[in-house]
């Protein structure tokens, strides 16, 4: 919410006409109509999440995802226990612990299996059982699916796409946020030079790490010995891990992993 605001508060100080409530109805060579109304462009930025009218209305239309799961939250008044997201492993998904206040926590189920739902799920983390016995639970508990979605084309002459417009990846890598401004960046750069091929290929670099991230931290779901010899590795060995994550993050590169520690870790992978 923090966050939402900001962002209102910097683009209302560029200048950004914000039309809150107004639908977005269609698009053709004239403009985007917006509120029945039909509104020419130099630009056409879509950010409107990975069911995109827009991205449908313009041509860019999307492949199909390379995988789907199913996400559930809901907000627990509870003291965090830690400044961190805290990632809780079990055989149906992962919950996700995110403290949201002094006093509160937003736990977040994803899982593979469509039929699985919250509180059927939470008998299976027992850490988090122990931890939410007594706490209340505030809100309904809300839903959504999360995709790792990839499209051939992410801009077509004067329309680009961002965000989870332009695809996505599973929420496990937790850069959906991350990735979106790195896009902005680009796009606009490609703006500036009247170039929008420049951001298809600057897409693909900032996707890259992401996506492989992805599938290799999937390679452990539903996966228990797997997943137990991966993680008891990696606590095993503590400067892999941080570079691990050093390249998720985009502080440091694959080349700078080193073969080294990618064979004392595979070592540790298969001796756990």
């Amino acid at each position: 919410m923090i966050l939402h605001q900001l962002l209102v508060q910097q683009a209302a100080a560029w200048g950004v006409d914000l039309r809150w409530g107004t639908r977005v109805t269609g698009l053709s060579a004239d403009g985007v109509e917006v509120g029945g109304e039909t509104t020419p462009y130099r630009w056409l930025v879509c950010a409107d999440g990975q069911n995109s009218l827009l991205r449908k209305k313009s041509g860019l239309f999307t492949s199909r995802p390379e995988s789907m799961r199913y996400g559930f939250r809901r907000h627990y008044r509870v003291t965090p226990g830690t400044d961190f997201v805290e990632v809780h492993w079990a055989d149906c998904g992962q919950m996700y612990v995110t403290p949201v206040d002094e006093d509160q926590v937003c736990v977040a189920l994803i899982t593979s299996y469509p039929d699985l739902r919250f509180d059927a799920a939470l008998p299976q983390f027992a850490k988090l059982v122990v931890r939410l016995r007594d706490a209340e639970f505030h809100h309904r508990t809300i839903a959504a699916i999360t995709a790792s979605r990839r499209l051939n084309n992410v801009q077509s002459g004067r329309v680009a796409l961002i965000g989870e417009a332009a695809g996505s990846v599973d929420a496990i890598t937790g850069e959906g946020l991350s990735i979106a401004f790195h896009q902005a960046t680009e796009l606009a750069a490609a703006m500036q030079s009247n170039r929008l091929d420049l951001y298809q290929k600057a897409h693909e670099r900032i996707t890259r790490v992401p996506r492989s991230m992805s599938r290799l931290l999937l390679s452990m779901d539903r996966r228990r010995v797997f997943r137990g010899r991966a993680l008891g590795a990696l606590e095993r060995q503590h400067e892999a891990f941080q570079r691990m994550v050093a390249i998720h993050t985009g502080s440091s590169s694959v080349r700078e992993f080193g073969v080294g520690q990618a064979i004392l870790l595979g070592w540790n992978l298969l001796h756990a």
